[in-house]
């Protein structure tokens, strides 16, 4: 979490000190965003290094940020949403787990995201699927 500060924190080791006066004008050092790849292109895999710049995110009536997630599955077991989660990790994807009561049944809901570019999900779910014996769904993601 990022707090305000009143004073201007240390330099990093390793790194000399600047004054005000050495500091570079807004956007001098500033390079070019590279063109966006078009539209309907595949992103790249989990671990990849992007050649565009990410989409920009879009803000709903509210001025939220929209994001998505992949809901992979509901299980009632704990102990195999823990083991779905890590393998889902273990893939390199940030996977987390929502337990929510439905009809008055406990259950575990394995996600992955959020990601604020659906297309990103919309790439991976077929992946998803396959690997688990699923039909995954993508939904709005609300903290």
């Amino acid at each position: 979490m990022l707090a305000d500060e009143e004073e201007a924190a240390p330099p990093e080791p390793g790194l000399p000190a600047t004054d005000a006066a050495e500091v570079p004008e807004p956007g001098a050092l500033a390079q070019p965003l590279p063109e966006r790849a078009p539209a309907g292109a595949a992103p790249p895999a989990a671990g990849e290094t992007r050649s565009e710049a990410p989409e920009q995110a879009r803000l709903d009536d509210q001025g939220v940020p929209v994001a998505w997630m992949l809901q992979v599955i509901s299980v009632s077991s704990l102990e195999k949403a823990e083991s779905l989660r890590q393998r889902l990790q273990d893939m390199g994807e940030k996977a987390w787990i929502k337990s929510v009561t439905v009809d008055g049944k406990l259950l575990h809901r394995v996600n992955v995201g959020p990601k604020f570019e659906r297309a990103r999900l919309e790439a991976l779910r077929p992946q998803i699927d396959e690997e688990f014996g699923v039909q995954s769904l993508i939904k709005r993601y609300v903290p």
